[in-house]
This record gives C-alpha cells, structure tokens and sequence, in this order.
C-alpha cells in the first residue's frame, strides 16, 4: 500500500541500472480532498515489500499524466489550485524525474495547459504529414514524394 492514500495522482515506471522496474506516483488528492505534493516509489523489479517517499513533486496538482520515452519518466500537466487567484486550472508544466538524486528537474512547458491527457508514443513518420497547418498541396507532394513537408507554408517543394 501506498504510504499516503490518494486520487487523481499521476503515475509512471522506468527501469533502474539493474533492470528492475520502479513503479513511481505523484501529486493527487488525500482522502481528506487536500493536494499532495509528495512522491512515492516502489521496485517493483527487486520485490520491494514497500513504497517510501522521496523528492516531492515541485507543484500541487491533481491528474498529472505521466510517460515514459527512452526509459525517462516525464510527468505532464495537471490540474492546479492558484491559492493567490482562488481558482482550479489546468497547467503546462513538465518536470522529468532524475533517477540518480531522485528528484525532479524543470520544469519544462508544453504548447498549451492540459490536465488528464491522453499519451502515447508513435512513429514521427505515420502521423507528421497529418498533423501540420500548412497547405493541403505541400502535405500530399510531401507524401508521394516521401519527403518531410515544408517548414514553410508559402514554399512547395517539387
């Protein structure tokens, strides 16, 4: 069992030097409806019989959405209260966990506040030409060509 019991935490794993993976949770709420800031971890690899608690988490939120890219564990966004403007709201922050000293490094922002967001990891090379603001014309000659599509809204590339 976790050392404090909470909801809408964020959570994520990574593996340490010896292959063993850490199960890690963030943030959320306790059963009294107060945020947390606090962190926990778990070896799952090593058949830990218990969960400790480490470096809080730089913020208080709930619903952060954490995931793994390259065996680093980066949490995202959340659900803040702003105690000074009296209201809840979702952020851009990322913070990415340092296994070594055990903290969290950041933070980082994304494009625009999110809080319980979906994440997944895809190939760049199935989804970019879907995913760019710029003209249809550029998308479909960069496809047929095999080409990455232009930077450049005004310029199509033969």
């Amino acid at each position: 069992d976790l050392n404090i019991g909470r909801a809408a935490h964020g959570c994520g794993h990574y593996k340490n030097d010896y292959d063993q993976t850490i199960l890690l949770v963030v943030s959320g709420w306790d059963e009294n409806g107060n945020i947390l800031t606090s962190t926990e971890i778990y070896n799952f690899g090593a058949g830990a019989s218990s969960w400790y608690e480490t470096d809080p988490y730089p913020i208080g939120v709930s619903w952060p959405i954490g995931i793994t890219i390259d065996n680093t564990l980066i949490m995202t966004g959340g659900y803040e209260y702003n105690i000074d403007e009296n209201e809840y709201g979702p952020i851009d922050d990322t913070y990415i966990w340092n296994p070594y000293t055990e903290s969290w490094e950041g933070p980082g922002h994304m494009g625009a506040p999110r809080q319980g967001q979906g994440l997944s990891l895809v190939k760049k090379d199935s989804v970019y030409p879907y995913c760019r603001a710029y003209p249809e014309e550029d998308n479909k000659k960069a496809i047929s060509n095999k080409q990455e599509p232009s930077n450049d809204p005004t310029k199509i590339e033969n």
